[in-house]
């Protein structure tokens, strides 16, 4: 938390910052449909040279406040990505057009609410506390195929996944010895992993 501005009616912003994946997971939470979210973000905008025989496009960085209406979490990249109509008067980006803002580890963001509930702030100060960031590692495994995963309060990351063809143990044909083998490169390739 960067800074919280929460009035006596319950409305306010909080400024937050997501240092690891667990804090992203945190932010995915308080935003909902309705609350107002403010990063800056990149818009590709046309250039209007009229001397240019083609039109041709640049990238811009912009400051944009919009409305959430829709809001998907990517764990695996650690990214957010919230839609909704723009709230803040641009000469790029008109109010009221939808645009999305990607939210990333490292990047400030602003969340403002109408009404922050005792959920909402329980969440922020829950983030806030590293000892509440209890982290477990474990290992799922069956014959030839294992997933590392790095389990924290509110969230599993699949850290690795090691696959491998296993043959079949035959002792009437000899085949123990492979089998046995391969085993051995799998626990070694899964130490590798982890």
């Amino acid at each position: 938390v960067i800074r919280k501005e929460i009035e006596r009616d319950g409305s306010g912003t909080v400024k937050l910052v997501a240092e690891e994946p667990e804090d992203m997971w945190h932010a995915y939470n308080l935003i909902s449909a309705g609350d107002f979210v403010e990063c800056t973000t990149l818009r590709k905008v046309a250039n209007t040279n009229p001397n240019a025989p083609t039109t041709s496009q640049r990238v811009v960085p912009l400051r944009l406040e919009i409305q959430v209406v829709n809001v998907d979490f990517d764990s695996d990249a650690c990214q957010m990505r919230i839609s909704g109509p723009n709230q803040t008067p641009s000469e790029f980006v008109k109010t009221g057009a939808f645009h999305t803002l990607e939210l990333e580890l490292q990047k400030p963001f602003v969340i403002r609410k109408f009404e922050w509930d005792v959920f909402h702030l329980e969440r922020i100060a829950e983030a806030c506390n590293p000892s509440k960031s209890a982290e477990l590692a474990v290992v799922v495994m069956t014959e030839g195929l294992a997933h590392v995963c790095l389990i924290t309060e509110s969230l599993t990351h699949v850290r690795a996944r090691v696959a491998m063809n296993i043959p079949r143990k035959n002792v009437r044909q000899g085949g123990a010895g492979s089998h046995s083998k391969a085993m051995t490169r799998f626990y070694d390739s899964l130490l590798q992993a982890m």
